[in-house]
């Protein structure tokens, strides 16, 4: 199973376009980054991003995971709110 937090990280260049955007939204250095998407690629056993120049693009393999992330951060966060109205 794919960790969350690193599907987030693949999503945010699809929004933010420079691993420096990415770094400073989650507060950690352009190295984590680079180092959390490189073990993603190899979870997933494939190339999910391509620099050009200082721009992060995601690969079409990279959009996949993409587009479902989108999704499950959505759910988590409705069954967040459906935690929280329960207290």
């Amino acid at each position: 199973m794919y960790d969350i937090r690193r599907l987030i990280l693949l999503r945010d260049p699809s929004e933010r376009a420079t691993m420096t955007a990415v770094s400073e939204r989650h507060g950690i250095t352009t190295s984590a980054v680079s180092q959390q998407l490189r073990i993603l690629e190899e979870e997933v056993g494939t190339v999910l991003t391509r620099r050009e120049g200082r721009v992060l693009r995601l690969t079409y393999a990279g959009r996949v995971p993409v587009d479902h992330t989108s999704r499950i951060v959505a759910a988590l966060e409705e069954a967040e709110s459906a935690v929280a109205a329960t207290a």
